[in-house]
């Protein structure tokens, strides 16, 4: 949702999503519970942004 909302307000913005623990083997699918968005800034320069599960920074 925060890469939406930064492309709306004509953000550059990159999602990366890792999972981080283990994997559950038996479910074939991609797995995440960890979403890093990277913010484009004016200068070229790249800025990290991190929200977790639980919505807290």
């Amino acid at each position: 949702m925060l890469v939406t909302m930064m492309r709306a307000a004509d953000m550059d913005s990159y999602a990366a999503m890792t999972m981080a623990g283990s994997r559950i083997e038996d479910l074939p699918a991609d797995q995440f519970n960890h979403s890093v968005v990277a913010l484009k800034k004016p200068n070229g320069l790249l800025t990290r942004h991190t929200l977790y599960a639980s919505g807290v920074m």
